[in-house]
């Protein structure tokens, strides 16, 4: 059976035989090194257990020779399912039996024992290496001195440790800069599941000489490993099937390349191919590694190449463009799953969140998502023009998935990540880059899909507006221009760079227009950019950008106006025409007026308020005056509250005050409006409101539980607000954060962290953990709340006439003079 396998070459396979081999080899030898082991092996189960291994395996291969050709076997799905869990339990059996043998040498080693059965495993051993890593010396030698002569396998990580040192390789600490010598985590993770795809946690020496094929020799596999994910034709650990309905909407001589299913360690390449009757086929080859090369059937027979790279130029006349688009990169996106699976997912999941699959209509996606009456699922139509995907609800198209949601913010307002998906790309992060190489990283391919969204929140910490708009118009025009001079396998290349510059610009222009609002003359640039744009890619891509920087400037293009399943709350009138206190107004009605106002003030703050520590320093009322308006009105309402409970000159028209506003507080919170309840908590807090022991002593018991309640839980800033954190995050949308938490992470970021690197170049990472805050802020500002305005309570609650924290103070001894 070894024999016959290894001369069809199918790994999973000569790897499970591989296993049973040695296990009847160290069985033996166990056996006649003491003849009692046989009775504690049998009472441990460990016999009984193999032997069912065994019988399974005979089973399957029974059924494998009754398949009168062997490639068919290869094609069954269901076999080759078997066979893969077979091996995965048979392999988590033997780490434990492992460990087991271990502590039978160690017993061993306090009797006299004869070498020679441990030769004999010694020597099956080398046998074994022999066979696996005949073609490559250093491997072999790799395997010897890292895990000696009796170990078949071993753990993940001494395996990856040990891997890395005899390459010369360190692990990336989390947080450090990137360097060329360090096997990035994304890296580690392909490696990963090329080796243990079956995810025991172990890697054996027949995964481990497969993996070489495809990236050896051993000192080069991580390299190789590097290159190929990087490489932006490869879009990682795609199914056939995935692969195939990405290409559906894609033109001729379209592209991907990627893991092969059934071969870990080999690839495969989907490509649009057009037919004579001009009709356009999905078609996929295999490409596989042998001692000679990488090989792959072509029209006239197998042809072999020294690299994936070189196989591509041979045949640019069927691979001409690498497939561009984003859309399976997502970290929501579920890929080929079907309506009754995404229900299953998303049935526990609060209302508003979101999943993207494929559509079982050609040409389609599917964004599923929780509504209050159930889940949802909404057809989005794909579109593609000269490389550039585009997406369709209705007669409504948008650039983007993100444009899409940001659309209807009520609908889509939390994605459900896919945490238990495989990478899709070996894209690397990045953590540090000059200014140009960070602008080259928006169009090359070799960053990660986020990347542009993070780069999009914080260039202004870098660079201008103006500066990137002129780096991006001459790399257009250099790709331009090589365009007319190079031959035609790489003149795809030029377009796709050409046409990602210019898709970038297009969600620049949707998303962030506040830098073009104001600046006539950066309007200008972009505008004569525009018309290279149409002399270089058409006209037809020049109107359409040409459209969006337009419905902007002109504010054309109708706004999202927000529809709610059921009507506002009706307004609670106050008692009387002219509000002259706040007991005046119902608790309910004062929370809902706070968190209408203050909502109105927390959409309107930019991201660019929030950068550079803006907000405190010299201009600031220039530089960031939505978020100083905002943080303006916190500190009114707190006076306010506080100049409220101070108005009454009795006792227990006070403590009725304090109890309304107890309520206000709790009803603010159910509202997930933090930044309103932390300022009525401060205001209870405040001095001359605290020191009122009288007044406190006739306030409702039943409301001082809940207003200790909510301080101990809910509202505690213990712990760098750890529970008001965890409400936050909790919490969903609508919602408005407390400030206090935003302006403490941005000055932690700015003042912990250096913007420039050890090497002078751009810290990135920081820049990252700041889009990771600015992000959250966008979130809570795309969804408002459904509540109505009324302006004579709005403007009774902006009365400056305010007492400041001294006249609050002064006065709260007057109605209360300190003990003597």
């Amino acid at each position: 059976v070894w024999k016959t396998l290894q001369s069809k070459n199918e790994p999973s396979l000569i790897e499970f035989v591989g296993n049973l081999r040695q296990l009847l080899i160290t069985l033996n030898n166990l056996v006649d090194m003491n003849p009692s082991l046989v009775v504690e092996l049998i009472e441990l189960l460990r016999i009984s257990t193999f032997e069912h291994f065994l019988y399974q395996f005979e089973d399957l291969w029974n059924r494998m020779e009754q398949m009168t050709v062997f490639s068919k076997f290869l094609k069954n799905r269901q076999l080759r399912g078997a066979i893969e869990k077979l091996n995965a339990n048979l392999t988590e059996e033997m780490s434990t039996f492992d460990t087991y043998i271990q502590s039978i040498k160690v017993k061993a080693k306090t009797k006299t024992i004869d070498n020679k059965e441990e030769e004999s495993t010694t020597n099956s051993m080398r046998e074994i290496l022999q066979d696996i890593f005949k073609h490559d010396e250093q491997a072999k030698k790799f395997w010897q001195k890292a895990f000696g002569t009796e170990k078949f396998m071993v753990p993940w990580e001494p395996f990856i440790k040990q891997l890395c040192k005899f390459t010369k390789t360190s692990r990336q600490l989390e947080g450090a800069p990137q360097g060329t010598d360090q096997l990035l985590a994304s890296e580690e993770k392909a490696i990963k599941y090329i080796l243990d795809n079956s995810n025991t946690g172990y890697v054996n020496i027949y995964k481990f000489s497969e993996y070489l094929k495809g990236f050896g020799p051993i000192g080069e596999c991580i390299i190789k490993v590097r290159q190929t994910l990087q490489a932006q034709w490869f879009h990682g650990f795609l199914s056939n099937d995935e692969a195939a309905k990405l290409l559906e909407i894609e033109r001729a001589g379209t592209f991907v390349v990627r893991f092969s299913e059934s071969k870990p360690g080999n690839f495969a390449v989907n490509f649009v191919y057009e037919q004579e009757d001009g009709s356009l086929n999905p078609k996929a080859s295999r490409i596989w590694h042998s001692p000679e090369g990488l090989k792959i059937q072509e029209y006239d027979g197998i042809k072999c190449y020294s690299s994936i790279k070189d196989l591509i130029a041979a045949n640019n006349h069927f691979f001409v463009f690498p497939y561009a688009g984003e859309m399976h990169k997502k970290k929501w996106f579920y890929g080929d799953i079907s309506k009754e699976q995404a229900d299953d997912l998303l049935k526990a999941q609060p209302v508003g969140t979101y999943l993207l699959r494929f559509s079982r209509s050609p040409g389609s996606v599917t964004l599923s998502y929780t509504s209050k009456g159930g889940i949802e699922h909404i057809r989005i139509q794909r579109g593609n023009e000269k490389g550039i995907e585009h997406f369709g609800v209705g007669e409504d198209q948008y650039n983007t998935l993100e444009d899409l949601i940001e659309a209807y913010p009520q609908l889509f307002v939390k994605p459900l990540e896919n945490v238990s998906a495989t990478p899709v790309s070996g894209t690397k992060s990045v953590l540090e880059g000059s200014v140009e190489k960070l602008i080259d990283n928006l169009y090359d391919g070799t960053a990660a899909q986020r990347y542009t969204t993070v780069f999009l929140l914080t260039y202004r910490t870098f660079t201008t507006p103006h500066r990137l708009i002129e780096i991006l118009q001459d790399k257009y025009l250099e790709f331009a221009n090589l365009d007319n001079t190079r031959a035609t396998s790489s003149v795809s290349l030029d377009k796709v760079y050409r046409l990602r510059i210019i898709s970038f610009i297009n969600r620049w222009m949707s998303r962030y227009f506040f830098d073009f609002e104001s600046d006539v003359q950066l309007v200008s640039k972009i505008k004569a950019f525009f018309v290279h744009v149409k002399s270089c890619d058409g006209t037809k891509l020049y109107d359409r950008i040409s459209s969006t920087l337009n419905n902007k400037l002109n504010n054309t293009k109708a706004k999202y106006i927000p529809k709610f399943a059921k009507p506002p709350p009706a307004i609670l009138v106050p008692k009387h025409r002219v509000i002259s206190k706040a007991g005046d107004i119902h608790p309910f009605e004062i929370a809902r007026q706070i968190t209408f106002k203050f909502f109105e003030l927390f959409k309107a703050i930019q991201v660019k308020e929030c950068m550079g520590l803006a907000f405190s320093k010299k201009g600031k009322e220039k530089n960031s005056p939505n978020l100083i308006k905002m943080i303006a009105f916190s500190n009114h309402i707190s006076a306010w509250t506080i100049t409220e409970i101070l108005k009454s000159n009795k006792y227990t028209k006070r403590a009725k005050v304090i109890d309304n506003f107890i309520v206000v507080a709790k009803e603010l919170h159910r509202l997930n409006n933090f930044e309103g309840a932390m300022q009525l908590v401060a205001a209870f807090a405040n001095s001359a409101v605290d020191r009122l022991k009288r007044t406190w002593s006739k306030v409702n018991k039943t409301r001082l539980m809940e207003l200790q309640t909510l301080k101990a839980e809910s509202l505690s800033i213990g712990h760098n607000y750890a529970n008001l954190r965890k409400e936050v995050a909790n919490g969903n949308p609508p919602l408005i954060p407390f400030t206090g938490i935003l302006l403490t992470d941005l000055t932690k970021l700015d003042e912990g962290a250096p913007n420039k690197t050890p090497t002078g170049k751009i810290n990135f990472h920081k820049r990252e953990k700041l889009a990771e805050i600015l992000e959250k802020l966008l979130l809570y500002q795309q969804c408002p709340y459904n509540l109505l305005e009324h302006k004579p309570i709005i403007e009774y609650i902006e009365d400056p006439n305010v007492l400041d924290d001294s006249s609050a103070f002064k006065k709260s001894r007057e109605l209360e003079p300190p003990e003597k």
